[in-house]
C-alpha cells in the first residue's frame, strides 16, 4: 500500500483520490508511481508485477499533470513495454510537453 501522498485528484484528471496513482517527487515532470493492490479496477487479479493497465493510467495522469490547469484530456496513446515494473522498487513516471 503506498505511503506517499497522492497528488490532488483534479490535477491528475481524476475526481476521486482513490484513483490517483502518482505522488509528487519535488522534481518537475517526474512523479512516483503509487501501487495500491486493493484498487478494484487496476488489480482485478493477483499479479507478481505492476500491471500494464496501472502504468498506462500513470502515463495518462502524468500527461494531465504536465499540461497543468486547463490542460488536456488524453484520448489516445501508443505504448511499448520493454521490461516489468516490480513491486517493492520505485517506479518513476515522467512527462514533458513537446513544442508544437
Amino acid at each position: 500500500i503506498p505511503e506517499a501522498a497522492p497528488v490532488a485528484a483534479a490535477r491528475a484528471g481524476r475526481s476521486r483520490t482513490e484513483d490517483v496513482v502518482l505522488s509528487d517527487t519535488g522534481r518537475e515532470g517526474v512523479w512516483e508511481l503509487r501501487v495500491d493492490t486493493r484498487h478494484p479496477t487496476l488489480f482485478q487479479r493477483p499479479n507478481d508485477h505492476v500491471p500494464g493497465m496501472l502504468l498506462l493510467e500513470a502515463a495518462r495522469q502524468a500527461a494531465c499533470l504536465a499540461a497543468g490547469p486547463g490542460g488536456i484530456v488524453p484520448a489516445e496513446a501508443s505504448s511499448r513495454f520493454h521490461r516489468y515494473a516490480e513491486f517493492g522498487s520505485p517506479c518513476w513516471i515522467s512527462a514533458v510537453i513537446l513544442p508544437e
